[in-house]
């Protein structure tokens, strides 16, 4: 459950391979929200990593299962390792 103060903006990763659909979908989110997107899986991992090292981690990832690359897994790994308690 996301716990948002009223009128703060979600910080969004958008990991998409396609470049036209990782537009739109960045298109159709931006006014509302933070979005940083990128086109693989290595992109990911690494924005992830970055987000959590400066204490601003992603409120949502919009992960593309068949990204390109063998690390896919990866992503979902870090994402459970940074994952609060609950």
């Amino acid at each position: 459950t996301l716990d948002l103060e009223p009128g703060r903006r979600m910080r969004l990763l958008l990991a998409e391979k396609d470049p036209i659909t990782r537009g739109l979908i960045s298109s159709a989110l931006a006014n509302d929200h933070e979005i940083i997107s990128v086109k693989d899986s290595q992109g990911a991992v690494g924005a992830i990593a970055e987000a959590h090292e400066y204490g601003e981690p992603f409120d949502l990832v919009l992960l593309n299962i068949e990204l390109s690359g063998d690390s896919n897994n990866e992503v979902l790994r870090l994402l459970r390792a940074f994952e609060e308690p609950r």
